[in-house]
């Protein structure tokens, strides 16, 4: 099985959850500077399996069909064919967003032989990437 799934991070400001830092560099005021009255956020795109994580992909601004093809096609197939499942086996679970279940999604994943876990209209998010 394949989670994937996005999210908002903020990058600047009093809502950042993380600060980057380099190896060896020591925290200063700068790094929690806020410059900014809307704090800057970074979507990112993000997938695991029992095989490990797979790649990340940031996004701009909210996920729409076109976005989410683009990541589908970028990194969450490549993902499930090369990383996870290069023998075919795998199933695929994404989110009840709309976008997510078009049907011009569901024809890439028919066009890819992916299968995809069917989840019921008003189905509670099981997938677990949220408590990654």
């Amino acid at each position: 099985m394949l989670f994937s799934d996005e999210s908002n991070f903020f990058v600047q400001g009093k809502h950042s959850r993380f600060v980057r830092i380099r190896k060896g560099e020591q925290l200063s005021p700068a790094h929690f500077n806020e410059v900014r009255k809307d704090p800057q956020k970074k979507m990112i795109c993000g997938s695991f399996s029992f095989s490990g994580v797979g790649s990340l992909m940031p996004t701009e601004g909210m996920m729409n069909l076109y976005k989410y093809i683009d990541v589908m096609e970028r990194k969450i197939i490549p993902d499930m064919t090369a990383r996870a499942f290069p023998d075919g086996g795998g199933k695929f679970q994404n989110d009840l967003a709309p976008c997510l279940s078009s049907e011009k999604v569901k024809t890439i994943f028919r066009n890819h032989i992916l299968n995809v876990l069917d989840c019921p209209a008003n189905s509670p998010d099981l997938n677990p990437v949220e408590k990654l």
